[in-house]
Formats: C-alpha cells, structure tokens, sequence
C-alpha cells in the first residue's frame, strides 16, 4: 500500500478543539488572530480543519495513483500524483467532451458524431427507444415483425404448402399473406402492399412461370412489369421432296411417311406410289398441351401486413 505522511490532527472525539457552533461564531473566523491570544482550543479546530482536509485529499492520492505521498516539499510532484489519481476516477476535459458538453439538452434527443470532435443531435423517437431497449436481435426482429426471418411487405415469395405461412410459423401470426390468383385487394386495409401495387390487383400467377424484366436488354423487348405473355416456341421449318420406287422408304425423326395411295403410269416404267409426310415431335421428344421447361410446383404468395 502506498505511503501517505499527512496525517490528521486532533482526531479524538474528546480532542481539546472548540465546539462547531463557537467555532462558526469566532470573529476571527473572518478576520484571523489579530490581537489577545486564542485559545488552544481554537488553535487547535484551525490544525485539525486544515489538515483533515489535506490528510484525505493526499490519502485518495495515495490510494488511487498507488504512488506515496511524502511530506517532502515537492509540490509539483504532488500535484502530478493527484492528476493520476483523478484520472483514475474522471475523463480529463479535452476535445471530445467539449463538443458533447456544447450540445444543448433537451427530452427525448440523441447525441452522435459528426466528425473528428464535433457533435450533434437527433431526435429519439419511442420506436427509437423501444429497439435500443431490445436485448437481442431477435427481439428486435420480432418487435419489427420480422421475427425467423419474415419478408417484407410486397416481396413476392415462393412457399412450398398449401397452409397459409401465418398458420405454420408462430412467430409470422399476426402477419397476413395472399396469393398472387388476380384477385383485388383494399388499400385502407393492406396500405403497404398498395404503394407496391397501385392497381390494387395482384397478377395471376398461377400456373405460371415467372420471368426476369427485360429493362431495356432486348431480349425480350416490349414488356411492361407484371404483363402476362402467351406460350410460344421457336418456329420449326422443313421442307420434304421425294418419289418413291419399288415401295423403298427412308425416314428420321418427327418426319415420316404414311397415307400410301397407288397411281399408275406417273413415271416411265411403271407404277409408283405417292405418300404423304406428317411430322409428330412425340416420336423424338416428350410433348405436352403447352411448352415447358422443367419445374417443380411452389405457391407463390406475397406479405400483406
């Protein structure tokens, strides 16, 4: 422990010092000593005030600093021991907290930095307070309605059940989900989901398989957001030129002959036998009522409120 040498005086609750209430009656609390002799009494409370004072004050110093505190005559020294034992328990003034201490106060204002020592303020608003009163993020989440990761409002989602999303995630039921089947919706009743569709209608989409705007590449040009578009496939073109002898037929693929019908005399030799040509993709790929790529089947819902 460090050493301190101030000590103070007349510390014993039966010390000869005069009571507080003469004390502060003295005159010559005022004026000091200036004539006549003072009592030892008196003397005595003037020691022990002063050096009660310097004996705790050098005391901290000790404490705090871990430095001893000698009745040595060095001053400075002193006062640079008493600099680290209020460091110890106070920020030094310096640029940082001028520019805080600048700031006027105010309810409900939330200071930050602007720059390198210069502040500012903003309003905290009760949102602003519930969230820095959240002790997780996932109380944050929930608070903001976004608990287990729940999408924003107007993001349109795939979702691989039948059951509503409200009705399966317990953390999402206070929250309500639609389909995109064409149907309208009311804009006081799902305000959010308004301002992403301002038609009020969501695009029927089921059945259907979604597709990247062009924006401008060209790829597929002409389209506006959300419009529907037919199916269609690539245009397929041939062209097939034959007479066929002796009743030998040579076919691949979708192309093939059939519809055989006997006609004399159509070519120097004898007879030959005209056929018709019928294309049928089946006969090389698989084929359906409309043109599809591979898929898997998702309901496509979107977060109403």
């Amino acid at each position: 422990m460090a050493i301190n040498n101030f000590k103070p005086f007349a510390l014993d609750p039966n010390a000869n010092v005069t009571s507080q209430a003469d004390w502060e009656a003295l005159p010559a609390l005022l004026s000091g000593f200036t004539a006549g002799k003072a009592s030892s009494a008196q003397v005595n409370k003037a020691i022990r005030q002063a050096s009660f004072i310097a004996a705790a004050l050098a005391q901290y110093t000790a404490n705090k600093s871990g430095l001893d505190v000698l009745d040595d005559g060095d001053l400075n020294g002193f006062i640079s021991k008493m600099g680290t034992a209020f460091g110890k328990d106070f920020q030094a003034l310096d640029a940082t907290l001028s520019a805080l201490a600048g700031l006027a106060t105010g309810a409900n204002k939330l200071p930050y930095f602007t720059g390198n020592d210069t502040a500012a303020q903003t309003d905290l608003t009760s949102v602003g307070r519930d969230i820095i009163g959240k002790k997780t993020i996932a109380d944050i989440l929930t608070y903001l309605g976004l608990g287990a990761g729940a999408p924003p409002i107007g993001i349109p989602f795939f979702w691989p059940s039948a059951a509503m999303p409200n009705t399966v995630m317990t953390e999402w039921s206070n929250m309500v989900f639609l389909k995109f089947n064409g149907a309208t919706f009311s804009a006081s009743a799902y305000p959010k989901l308004a301002q992403v569709f301002p038609g009020l209608t969501l695009p029927e989409a089921r059945g259907e398989f979604p597709r990247i705007w062009d924006d401008g590449r060209g790829v597929d040009s002409g389209r506006a957001l959300l419009s529907a578009q037919m199916d269609a496939i690539q245009n397929i073109t041939g062209e097939v030129g034959f007479i066929q002898y002796f009743g030998e037929t040579h076919q691949s693929g979708a192309l093939f002959a059939g519809g055989a019908q006997n006609i004399t005399n159509v070519a120097p030799g004898g007879s030959t036998r005209a056929q018709s040509v019928f294309f049928d993709a089946s006969r090389s790929v698989r084929t359906a009522s409309e043109t599809r790529p591979r898929n898997i089947s998702f309901n496509f819902l979107v977060r109403a409120k």
